[in-house]
């Protein structure tokens, strides 16, 4: 990808260019690959921009990665995120102006279209453009985003987003202080007090259905996709059927990822290790089917609110006494019902992997932030959003762990025996937990032996396959490297605070 982009760089400098409306290419110059990050679904390439008033600044290019897509369609899928997450900047930026995000320059979709935010128009351009707005607010119900259709005649193969780049001047990675700071309880304090009110700021506006915000065609926004999920997404790049929506109610909902995640084991092949994983995992799907009904409010029917999915600190930039000063990757921000608001875990313990070696720290966290949440809620006066309450029930009722073991990737079995398994009096030793599973799971399905037979057929040709596949490939030593004299790629001699976007 490295090698893909650099060689189109000259695309990309014309489409900066006339995104901001500058006087020609040269004023936008591709810093080295070296500068540039890679994660799990995009490549940010650093520009380096002079204005048509000769100040310098840096912008990001932040391009999708088609083959972090996996089986479904590609370029739909591409779109997809891309329409969600232009849409939760253009709707923060219009109904929540208090959470610090960088400004959205523009983009494009894998369909060839692009769009430039208005500020960037020509002043006759952006006249006409606000004139349109405005009667569109006058006889349609549906206003129109501060986004603007364009034609910049340069394209690329992938969707892309181009946006500010937050310096040093204006926070730091919270990764990058966490390990130093994180036992300072006055900066983590000040921490979770940002993130409630970035939290109730998302809150403040109610909507109608379960899912996530849409770029439309014509520039406007609704609710009206299914909701992005990040581990729902990682499996889905995996090859796990779609989650589909958007959901009226909490029942349909839940029912849906009780569904998702046993398609995710049945068509997985290397979803076991052996027969008795394979009716341990069986188990924890019949409990799901019992339990999640005592714990979550099924005929809740709205209304439902904004949440980031994803908050943790590589996407958090906070000043040095802590305070929120950047929110980026807005990618996983939907709605969702109030039962499923609670501490971002990545905030407390890392890992959900973490939680039984630190269940002690994690209770106290979550109760202080707790506290700091219902604090804010008040000062804020919000009216109609218990969601302080919603907060200090997620773990007394379980609600925490249960939405934990359907939406993560592979945190459920560990999840049941801490946190699950005690809820309900239960504690077993290994020998036990084995003689439990193996009863329980032939309520799965009808014919269990025969489907844990299928597991482990699946479970052997997926090895023998994986060897082969060894057998004929030299596995990659390391990172692709780049050198600028021979035009091939290397690799980020380091990443710098733009990962968190990736």
């Amino acid at each position: 990808m490295y090698k893909h982009l650099w060689a189109q760089r000259a695309q990309i400098q014309s489409i900066v260019a006339r995104h901001l409306g500058l006087r020609n290419n040269a004023q936008c110059a591709i810093r080295s690959p070296a500068e540039w990050n890679a994660g799990r679904f995009n490549m940010c390439v650093h520009v380096q921009v002079t204005d048509n008033r000769h100040k310098v600044s840096r912008k990001i290019f932040r391009c999708a990665m088609p083959h972090t897509i996996g089986n479904h369609n590609a370029p739909a899928a591409i779109d997809e995120r891309i329409r969600s997450e232009v849409a939760n900047y253009a709707w923060i930026e219009k109904n929540c102006p208090d959470i610090p995000t960088p400004k959205l320059v523009g983009f494009g979709l894998f369909n060839g279209e692009q769009f430039t935010h208005e500020r960037h128009l020509p002043w006759y351009r952006r006249l006409a453009f606000q004139i349109f707005r405005f009667m569109r607010s006058i006889f349609s119900r549906q206003h129109l985003s501060a986004y603007a259709a364009r034609n910049l005649s340069s394209q690329l193969d992938t969707g892309y987003i181009l946006m500010d780049y937050i310096d040093k001047d204006t926070g730091t990675m919270l990764a990058t202080l966490w390990d130093e700071g994180k036992g300072d309880q006055e900066k983590k304090e000040r921490l979770y007090r940002g993130v409630s009110q970035i939290m109730l700021s998302l809150a403040r506006t109610p909507h109608p259905r379960i899912g996530s915000l849409r770029f439309n065609d014509d520039g406007s926004i609704s609710l009206a996709s299914r909701p992005l999920l990040c581990a729902i997404s990682v499996l889905e790049n995996e090859g796990a059927p779609r989650l589909e929506g958007p959901y009226t109610s909490t029942g349909p909902f839940l029912q849906a990822l009780q569904e998702f995640r046993a398609n995710v084991f049945t068509n997985q092949p290397n979803a076991v290790h052996d027969k008795e994983d394979c009716r341990q995992q069986m188990a924890y799907m019949v409990l799901l089917r019992s339990i999640v009904p005592q714990i979550f409010n099924l005929q809740y029917s709205g209304p439902f609110f904004l949440q980031h999915e994803d908050l943790h600190t590589g996407n958090i930039f906070v000043d040095a006494d802590w305070n929120i000063t950047g929110i980026i990757d807005l990618e996983f921000v939907c709605s969702l019902p109030p039962d499923m608001l609670q501490l971002p875990h990545r905030l407390c313990i890392g890992h959900l992997d973490h939680v039984s070696r630190h269940l002690t720290q994690f209770t106290e966290t979550h109760e202080t932030f707790q506290r700091i949440f219902a604090t804010v809620e008040r000062e804020q006066n919000v009216a109609g959003t218990p969601l302080a309450d919603a907060i200090h029930r997620a773990l007394p009722s379980g609600r925490c762990w249960l939405y934990h073991c359907l939406t993560s990737i592979n945190a459920m079995p560990l999840l049941f025996d801490e946190n699950v398994y005690p809820m309900f009096g239960l504690r077993m030793r290994v020998k036990e937990e084995e003689a439990f599973a193996q009863g329980l799971s032939h309520f799965w399905c009808l014919n269990s032996e025969e489907f844990v037979r299928r597991k482990m057929a699946d479970k052997a040709q997926y090895d023998a396959d994986l060897q082969s596949h060894y057998a004929k490939t030299k596995p990659s030593t390391g990172r692709i490297v780049f050198s600028l004299n021979s035009e091939a790629p290397r690799s980020p001699s380091a990443a710098d605070s733009w990962s968190g976007l990736c």
